[in-house]
């Protein structure tokens, strides 16, 4: 018998037993796939220069604020067009994340009450430098997402980055060097800077890749794993990106 093989149970029992900061690493030597899908990470991954020191997930009063926060900001007002009434706040999460740098990154995600889609809300204590030469920054971001059940494809439906909403559509840009003209100044311009965005993920990836999740995730993609998965996992989410679109996101004020 396989010396890598054990049950479901087995599994659960040992994750249980380790802290989360432990369980990753010990992830490895029992499903050699969720390291493939770490070394899937592209060059063009935003995400690439995070690395994630701690996390906690928030409950009661501070998570409820952190709820309205991100539903009330810029971002998520320009996302949740919709009823808030249709936001399923009893089943969302929010995980604060200090970063290496002592940076604080606080990820909050809702599933809708009746859809295969959720909203993500991403917040950096202070902004984080995406694109160094031309002086990009990421301050805050929200998107829709929606889960197709049939291929466990993720697909993003629409996406705000520092209060203004993104095109979607945008053709390909032929140069990286300043397709946006930078964040330059805000009098005399250009005001955006270039950003390469994830507009969908591999489903069975993002599975595999979050040790968080293994409980949530346990029977494949459904809302309420890409919800923990997209709080506890956003950087491991990112290497398993299917397609990358070109954008130019304003720089935050």
């Amino acid at each position: 018998m396989n010396k890598n093989k054990f049950s479901r149970r087995e599994f659960l029992k040992l994750l249980s037993s380790l802290g989360l900061a432990t369980a990753f690493g010990k992830l490895l030597r029992f499903f050699p796939e969720a390291e493939f899908a770490l070394a899937k990470s592209d060059t063009r991954n935003p995400l690439d220069e995070i690395s994630i020191h701690k996390s906690r997930e928030v409950e009661g009063e501070e998570k409820k604020r952190l709820l309205n926060q991100a539903v009330g900001s810029v971002d998520g007002s320009n996302v949740f067009k919709e009823d808030k009434s249709k936001l399923n706040l009893e089943n969302a999460k929010a995980v604060i994340h200090t970063l290496s740098d002592g940076n604080l990154l606080t990820a909050v995600a809702v599933p809708l009450a009746d859809a295969n889609t959720i909203v993500v809300y991403y917040t950096f204590a202070e902004p984080l430098i995406v694109d160094e030469p031309n002086g990009g920054r990421l301050s805050s971001q929200a998107g829709i997402y929606m889960l197709n059940a049939d291929d466990q494809k993720i697909t993003l439906k629409s996406l705000s980055i520092n209060g203004a909403m993104i095109n979607l559509d945008t053709p390909s840009m032929e140069s990286r060097d300043d397709p946006c003209g930078g964040c330059v100044s805000p009098i005399y311009g250009p005001w955006n800077y270039y950003s390469q965005n994830c507009g969908s993920y591999d489903g069975a990836c993002l599975v595999r890749c979050c040790a968080s999740c293994v409980v949530a995730c346990a029977s494949g993609a459904t809302p309420s794993c890409l919800v923990c998965i997209f709080v506890w996992c956003p950087v491991c989410a990112m290497t398993c990106c299917t397609y990358w679109y070109d954008a130019c996101p304003p720089c935050p004020l």
